[in-house]
């Protein structure tokens, strides 16, 4: 899980840290609980009915919608940035999971520089799954080439290992 503190630390380069995660979970895939009611809703969004098991996990304790999904590849995978936004996803009808900072998906090796898919996703059945890498809409040029690299060097790496990607990047909404 992950925490939004109230009055945020400052990070070494003097910014605010908005999100927390424990310790060694920083650059960690979060897959959010599904409860029942969340899970039948995606299921009747790809015409699909959940099994019993998925059904039977109220609350999502369980984890049952998430081993049904790594089984069921008609299912769809949205990959966003921040927690909050996954669990709209996942309210929605997505199954979404969220990534700690854009680049945090593929991250370059330390040894060799080349970028490797997290340990996370190695374990997914991505093999002719829809995946949908649903980065934000940054407000300037520079930053929307950012979002976009990262996310073409994510869907790469999703794409060797048969996923059917598409990109978009979403508006942020309005602050105020």
């Amino acid at each position: 899980g992950q925490l939004k503190a109230d009055v945020p630390r400052i990070n070494g380069e003097g910014k605010p840290l908005k999100y927390e995660a424990p310790k060694g979970l920083n650059s960690s895939v979060l897959f959010l609980r599904s409860p029942a009611s969340t899970s039948v809703v995606t299921a009747r969004e790809h015409g699909l009915v959940p099994p019993l098991e998925v059904v039977a996990d109220k609350d999502g304790d369980k984890g049952a919608f998430w081993r049904w999904w790594n089984q069921e590849t008609r299912l769809a995978l949205g990959i966003t940035e921040g927690g909050k936004k996954a669990g709209s996803w996942m309210t929605a009808g997505m199954a979404c999971c969220s990534l700690p900072g854009i680049w945090n998906g593929a991250p370059k090796n330390k040894q060799t520089g080349i970028p490797e898919l997290l340990p996370e996703f190695e374990t997914l059945n991505l093999e002719g799954r829809r995946v949908y890498i649903l980065f934000d809409y940054d407000s300037t040029a520079d930053k929307r080439k950012t979002s976009r690299a990262a996310a073409e060097r994510l869907a790469g790496l999703l794409a060797e290992r048969g996923a059917l990607v598409t990109l978009g990047l979403v508006p942020k909404p309005p602050r105020g």
